[in-house]
């Protein structure tokens, strides 16, 4: 019993570093260089907001789109339903899922995340 106890904790404890290792490679230049490896995938990225839009769809459903860049200059397209409280240069983390195509309706957006959530960064 005891052995099999040993062997729960070494697997969690293994799957829990495999998370923190594949959180570790979502960048935003890893997904500006090869997008495709990251389709479908929920990333959490960390830049600064850069050409903020806040709009409004014509159905009334108020939404939001930024860039979100690196230090290294790279950036990805960033979308997210309301209008949360940032600003432009803002550092901001980005919690969601990055597709390199998405249809909404008659139209396709490419190469974005779509952000369930975004909160100031920590540092």
């Amino acid at each position: 019993m005891q052995c099999k106890k040993v062997e729960l904790i070494g697997v969690t404890a293994l799957l829990l570093l495999t998370s923190v290792v594949a959180n570790a490679n979502d960048s935003v230049c890893a997904i500006e260089r090869q997008p495709r490896d990251f389709d479908k995938h929920n990333v959490t990225l960390e830049g600064s907001v850069t050409d903020l839009n806040e709009t409004t769809s014509r159905k009334g459903n108020d939404y939001t789109t930024f860039r979100l860049k690196d230090p290294s200059g790279c950036r990805v397209k960033i979308f997210k339903w309301g209008h949360p409280a940032i600003s432009d240069g803002e550092q901001v983390w980005v919690e969601g899922k990055f597709e390199t195509e998405t249809h909404n309706g008659p139209y396709i957006f490419y190469n974005e995340v779509r952000a369930e959530k975004i909160a100031p960064a920590s540092h």
